[in-house]
């Protein structure tokens, strides 16, 4: 609970109105996101009377530019006015996405950890009490366009007549597009929402994103299979043509034709291909044995990340299966005998180098020949069993939905980086608030929104419990306080473009606020079209705003109640749109919209709200209207204030020159 300040719609024994909806002192502006003068921004914040100010810009590279001294002036400033700041942080994908290439590596996804503790590093620094929240995108790549009316084929078996049926029925997610990522390679791929012919019936069928997605697994899995199975046949094939050439070899010898000059050229044409073949083999060896791992290594890494309760029961009984295979083709004992024959083998052919005796070499070839027979048949045994693993495999997820992987790779960065920040500052550590951005990036909706949050508070509590000797409770109660949800209603509401309008868009929109608040401890008010992010004032589009927050704040009521509201959430008016495009202030417009009052304090000052026709009109007298020596006393940096709370006064001189104003 803000300190001093009576909760939202509390009546007042006064002439101030009864529709009393959010005070000024919860609500809050940003700075400019597009330059490194935060500072500077700080103060021109002030200067309007803002009692919350979020600070940050869009650029990670333009955060690197602001001094360290200047925080710490920000914070002097805050204690001073008694203003809260927070923080948004710069545009970084929290998962480890490449914004520009699209790719996904587990070393983008540590160095992104790693500025994003920079990042609550620093802000602690405005704020060293604690509770300071810290913004971040959930997402910034692109993971699924939606739509809507989109449909699915059902494939249904019909017992009584024994055959299988389409049904047509409402496809869920309504995705046009989706990106896939390849959870081994990084590569992301877009699977797009079609209708194609097929050769088998001549119909035209429908291949939703997830369709397409199990075909991709699939396919790509067969070909890995087909692959090792092809180096399986090629070795089975040389084998056979070193088979052919020994036994020719052997005739030839066995009926004493070696000594005739034809058949001795063939003896040692073939003896020389025989060592050309064996070699193929080992080379071919080689390439299947590295395919087998790489396959097992691909089968396992999706198999870990996998939520498919399915395949992981298929991966279990694959487990045990594999060792049924290895106790049969006892691969333990044909891999000791195959790794002592090929270093037998490789001892004979450095003897053969040096040999110069005639009869010591043609014991060394003896030997040769022998071990070459055996090494090359314990490497096929060896090979046939690592062929059958393989067969036995199940398909594995190796592509997987961009949104679905990006939740689990964005909460190991955030438990990640607060368990960090719960070692350097303990219950004063910031909390960080995750926030949905456009409907075509992961996270965008309230239910993968709120799912981050609470994996990535589950994640960090264990990491506590583990790691930090914390108690389970005290572990569950710090994660809660750490991490939360901030809700952008201008971001959610550019679900327009996906085909929802009117009431119907509204429902949408109130449903998934709902759905999300117990989580959410930040909002980023602004208001647009549907189509763009505006970042116009509340109520000069069409978000229904007033009815969003009326939905957050009954649940925030609820849990403050309950005393589980650990974070009072602040409100901040996104309308920077307003400021560049159309060049007026936005704060008296944010302010009228959530009818405040003119002051913030224990309780109103008679006064009016800002949404007043003539909000000064009647109340005007009750203010101090200051001469113009109060200016060139504190300069113009009142000038940005309306008269009533301080600003210059108009009328005989200009704020800005010693000519009247007309």
């Amino acid at each position: 609970m803000i300190p001093d300040v009576p909760p939202p719609r509390q009546n007042y024994d006064s002439s101030m109105d009864p529709k009393f909806f959010f005070h000024s002192a919860r609500l809050g502006a940003p700075t400019s996101p597009m330059h490194a003068k935060q500072l500077e921004e700080f103060g021109k914040r002030l200067n309007s009377g803002i009692k919350n100010i979020e600070l940050g810009t869009i650029d990670p590279d333009k955060f690197e530019f602001i001094p360290k001294e200047h925080f710490e002036t920000i914070r002097q400033l805050a204690i001073l006015t008694d203003t809260k700041p927070s923080v948004h942080g710069p545009i970084v994908d929290l998962a480890g996405f490449d914004e520009r290439s699209g790719r996904w590596s587990e070393a983008d996804r540590r160095g992104t950890a790693e500025r994003v503790w920079s990042i609550i590093e620093r802000s602690h620094e405005l704020d060293r009490s604690g509770n300071l929240p810290v913004v971040f995108h959930a997402g910034a790549v692109l993971s699924q366009e939606r739509g809507k009316g989109l449909k699915e084929e059902a494939r249904v078996f019909d017992p009584k007549t024994g055959e299988v049926k389409i049904q047509i029925k409402d496809y869920d997610p309504q995705f046009l597009s989706m990106r896939a990522v390849n959870t081994v390679s990084g590569e992301t791929t877009l699977l797009n929402y079609e209708k194609k012919y097929s050769i088998a019936d001549g119909k035209e069928h429908i291949w939703t994103p997830h369709t397409k997605l199990d075909s991709l697994n699939t396919n790509q899995w067969d070909e890995e299979k087909l692959k090792i199975f092809g180096y399986q046949k090629e070795i089975e094939e040389l084998n056979q043509k070193v088979n052919l050439k020994q036994k020719q070899n052997e005739a030839i010898k066995a009926t004493g034709l070696d000594h005739d000059k034809e058949y001795a050229e063939t003896l040692a044409r073939n003896e020389r291909d025989v060592t050309l073949l064996r070699e193929h083999i080992d080379n071919v060896h080689t390439y299947l044995s590295s395919s087998v791992s790489e396959a097992y290594n691909k089968f396992k890494k999706s198999t870990t990340t996998t939520k498919d309760q399915g395949l992981l029961e298929e991966a279990k009984n694959f487990e045990k299966k594999r060792k049924e295979i290895y106790e049969k083709f006892k691969v333990k004992e044909l891999s000791e005998q195959y790794r002592t024959s090929a270093q037998h083998l490789q001892a004979v052919n450095e003897a053969l180098k040096t040999q110069l005796e005639e009869e010591q070499r043609r014991h060394l070839e003896q030997q040769r020949q022998a071990l070459e027979e055996r090494t090359s048949l314990l490497a096929l045994e060896r090979t046939k069993a690592f062929v059958t693993e393989v067969a036995a495999m199940p398909t594995p997820e190796l592509w997987r939905p961009v949104n679905e992987f990006a939740i689990e790779k964005t909460t190991e960065t955030i438990a990640e980086t607060m368990l960090k920040s719960y070692d350097k500052f303990k219950e004063q550590s910031p909390f960080i608030s995750i926030e949905n951005f456009w409907p075509n990036t992961p996270m965008s909706s309230a239910e993968d929104l709120r799912k981050a949050v609470l994996e990535a508070r589950k994640l960090l509590a264990e990491k506590l419990i583990k790691q930090r000797g914390v108690p389970e409770k005290k572990a569950e109660h710090l994660a809660e306080k750490m991490i939360a949800a901030t809700w952008d209603v201008g971001h959610i509401y550019n679900l327009r473009k996906a085909g929802y309008e009117g009431e119907e868009l509204k429902k949408e929109i109130l449903r998934q606020t709902k759905h999300v608040a117990d989580v959410t401890r930040h909002v980023h008010i602004t208001d647009n079209f549907g189509f763009h992010d505006s970042h116009l004032p509340p109520g000069m589009a069409q978000v229904p705003v007033g009815e969003m927050m009326a939905e957050l704040d009954k649940t925030w009521e609820e849990l403050r109640a309950q005393g589980k509201l650990h974070v009072e959430p602040r409100l901040i008016i996104e309308a920077g749109g307003l400021v560049g495009e159309i060049g007026q202030d936005p704060t008296i417009p944010g302010l009228a919209y959530f009818h405040s009052p003119l002051y913030a304090g224990a309780a109103p000052l008679p006064g009016g709200y800002w949404r007043d026709p003539a909000p000064f009109g009647h109340y005007g007298s009750l203010f101090i209207e200051f001469p113009q020596q109060h200016f060139n006393l504190y300069g113009s940096s009142f000038t940005t204030l309306p008269k009533e709370l301080g600003g210059q006064v108009t009328g005989e001189k200009s704020r800005f020159s010693d000519t009247p104003t007309t």
